[in-house]
């Protein structure tokens, strides 16, 4: 039996929510992956009283292996025409286009409708901060994180 948590197939679908989020804008595989790890990890960020993946010692070490499911996931969305990509000076940047439109607009669960609130609440969260800062802090936190635990 297949796993789809955590996969590439769970993965595209945040992608997708997230972008529609962001469909003024292009955005990078970085922040569509910081965007994912607030939004699932609201509680640490203190933009929600719970974390959507419930608590989890080590929720700071998936953010690499997040990264890496984000990376793929965009690509598998390209290749299937629901998102574009745009290069710029800073590497490719990704819009949803009428065909994720079209898609996004089937998901119909409270997990769907709960992650995209978190996902507006991350986007205000982020709203002031470059990109290079997010990483950052989201790299601090999980420093702390560590340290806190002894680790």
């Amino acid at each position: 039996m297949n796993n789809i948590f955590n996969s590439t197939f769970e993965v595209s679908l945040r992608i997708l929510i997230i972008l529609s989020e962001y469909q003024d804008t292009h955005i990078s595989t970085d922040t569509i992956a910081a965007i994912d790890f607030i939004s699932i990890y609201g509680a640490e960020f203190e933009i929600s009283d719970t974390n959507l993946h419930g608590d989890n010692i080590f929720k700071f070490s998936e953010f690499t292996s997040r990264r890496t499911l984000i990376q793929q996931g965009v690509k598998k969305l390209v290749l299937q025409n629901l998102i574009s990509v745009l290069p710029s000076e800073d590497g490719f940047t990704y819009h949803i286009n009428n065909n994720g439109r079209k898609y996004i607009n089937l998901f119909e669960s409270n997990y769907a409708h709960t992650y995209k609130e978190m996902c507006h609440k991350a986007r205000q969260f982020i709203l002031n901060r470059t990109e290079k800062d997010v990483l950052k802090m989201i790299n601090e936190l999980s420093i702390y994180s560590l340290k806190k635990r002894g680790i």
